[in-house]
């Protein structure tokens, strides 16, 4: 019985008609392959954009939706300020050497 179950699953297997992703190169049923490609590389060269200039790919994304329970997005908005405030005293003293500078080249007192 267990013999003649095991002959028929591969029986079975040997029926499917296989057929390899011509990029990733693993073994898909070839009813779910399109022009040669498994569904996940498919997905892949579609998002995927060449650069000519740079020759290198691009992937382009587009963020629809942030879920985000309340309080975390409260807290990660206080982070959000509390790390921006070294970046506005770093491009005030900037400023303030840019000005001193300007202001002692053009005699401003």
């Amino acid at each position: 019985m267990t013999l003649s179950l095991l002959y028929n699953l591969n029986s079975n297997i040997k029926d499917i008609d296989m057929e390899n992703c011509k990029k990733c190169g693993l073994s898909f049923n070839a009813n779910d392959m399109k022009d040669g490609l498994c569904k996940d590389c498919e997905l892949l060269n579609n998002a995927l954009k060449y650069d000519t200039k740079t020759k290198k790919n691009i992937f382009e994304v587009t963020v629809v939706d942030v879920q985000m329970p309340f309080l975390s997005m409260v807290i990660f908005m206080i982070k959000w300020v509390l790390a921006s405030i070294p970046a506005f005293l770093i491009l005030f003293f900037i400023g303030l050497v840019i000005a001193g500078i300007a202001g002692g080249i053009l005699g401003i007192r």
